[in-house]
């Protein structure tokens, strides 16, 4: 009697095998990243500011966003103004939406 092949057991396997392989990387991708921010953060601020500091200054620019917070802290922004996430602008979508209501004078701002 021929044996009975578990083609989709098999395959359940091979994908939980290649999501741990992925947690794996993303860990170590984690890690690597976390080590480069702390040397951006150090190469930034030096001793100044305490970590706990660091990391609500962090956490509060992230609320306001990047353009909103540059410009409370009265720092220059860069020439370019892209809007994706990864410079840290995608977050402003609500200031601009707000800017454009306060140039127009409309009643809403657009979403």
């Amino acid at each position: 009697m021929p044996t009975r092949k578990f083609q989709g057991l098999a395959a359940l396997l091979q994908i939980d095998a290649e999501r741990d392989a992925l947690e794996v990387r993303a860990r170590a991708a984690r890690t690597a990243a976390a080590s480069e921010l702390g040397d951006a953060v150090l190469d930034a601020v030096g001793p100044a500011f305490a970590p706990s500091q660091i990391a609500e200054l962090l956490r509060a620019a992230q609320r306001l966003g990047f353009t909103e917070a540059m410009a409370l802290m009265g720092a220059a922004l860069p020439a370019h103004k892209d809007n994706n996430s990864r410079d840290g602008t995608a977050g402003n979508r609500r200031s601009i939406s707000a800017e454009k209501h306060a140039a127009t004078g409309a009643d809403h701002a657009a979403p």
